[in-house]
Order: structure tokens, then sequence, then C-alpha cells
């Protein structure tokens, strides 16, 4: 194994969650929520598989927002010379991370809702 190699991708890596976390506000709202859930899933004291599900959920949701920025990206950089087929594009990766954030969100509830009800008892 070339460990420069490894270190090198995981400075790149890091780089790119910086850059993300900078530039769009999207990915600081989900990180935000994730850091809300993750505090709620200690609260509420939720099972370890309910604590897998809810990370794999917040998973999808940031790694389809990274997907969309970097296909935004490039698009932007190739968008004079593919003006009509980007704006198609652009509006089905935005329709993937709803999709993705919808099902996280609606996974969270089911198992987020049994404990609130519980402290209401």
């Amino acid at each position: 194994m070339q460990w420069k190699r490894l270190i090198g991708s995981f400075k790149a890596a890091g780089r790119g969650l910086a850059e993300a976390f900078k530039r769009e506000q999207n990915f600081r709202l989900e990180i935000v929520a994730l850091i809300i859930v993750f505090a709620g899933s200690l609260v509420f004291r939720l099972t370890s598989l309910e604590v897998v599900i809810i990370f794999l959920l917040a998973g999808l949701v940031l790694v389809t927002e990274l997907v969309n920025t970097a296909v935004e990206h490039l698009l932007d950089w190739v968008k004079p010379r593919l003006a009509m087929e980007t704006a198609l594009i652009k509006e089905v990766m935005a329709a993937a991370t709803l999709i993705a954030a919808v099902v996280a969100f609606g996974g969270g509830i089911l198992i987020f809702f049994p404990h609130f009800m519980s402290l209401l008892k």
C-alpha cells in the first residue's frame, strides 16, 4: 500500500468537504440537521439499529448533495456549449437530492415519532 497516496486521497476528500461546507448552504443545513438528529438519538436513547438507519439516511442525503454539487460545478464549466441540456441535468440532480432528503425525513419521523409519543404519556 502506498501511504503517501492514501494520505493524499484523504486530504483531497477533506478539501472537498471543506469547500462544500463553505460554498453550499444546503450542505451546511444538512450538517446542522445531522447534529440535531444525533443529539436527538442520545436524548431518546435510540437503539443501535435505529442509529445506524439514521446515519445511513443522513449519509444518503449528504452524498447526494455532494454529487449534485459536483455535477452542477461541472455543468457550469461546460455550460456555454450545452446550455439547454445543463438545465435539465441540474433539475434532475436537484430532484434526486430532494428525494433523498424526503426519504431521510420520512425515516427520521418513523424512528423518532414513537419515542416522542412515549414522552407525552
